[in-house]
């Protein structure tokens, strides 16, 4: 799939400037390279649930659209986002979230979905109110 979407060509380029970046202690080339498409592929949890073994789970082609979709059916404001235990990207947010994507990072920093075997699909995440 990562070659026929990309190219050999760009698959190669990005492995060999991963290889020389590593040995100057650079890490995170490749998907720099290869792009938001590939870096946010999930999935290859054959230990967890075996028909996801030989599958990953792509990001939706429009995030954005998807949480305003959500909002306007379900009243729910919300965020696709890529976290891991090493940085967060917002991939898309609800029309009605007028946070600022450096703000939303720092909500979501210390990873409240997990990276181990949690797979939590959904975090919920509400304003504290003082009484």
């Amino acid at each position: 799939m990562l070659l026929i979407r990309l190219g050999l060509l760009k698959v190669l380029f990005a492995s060999f400037c991963s290889a020389v970046t590593k040995l100057l202690g650079i890490k995170g080339v490749f998907y720099k390279i290869v792009g938001q498409e590939v870096s946010g592929l999930d999935g290859f949890y054959g230990d967890v649930w075996e028909e996801y073994s030989k599958f990953g789970i792509e990001l939706p082609a429009n995030p954005s659209k998807v949480c305003d979709e959500i909002k306007d059916k379900l009243g729910i404001s919300m965020m696709i986002v890529d976290a891991n235990d090493f940085g967060q990207e917002i991939l898309g947010k609800s029309y009605d979230i007028k946070l600022d994507d450096d703000t939303l990072k720092g909500i979501i920093r210390d990873n409240p979905a997990g990276q181990e075997q949690e797979l939590t699909p959904l975090v919920l995440i509400r304003q504290f109110k003082q009484p």
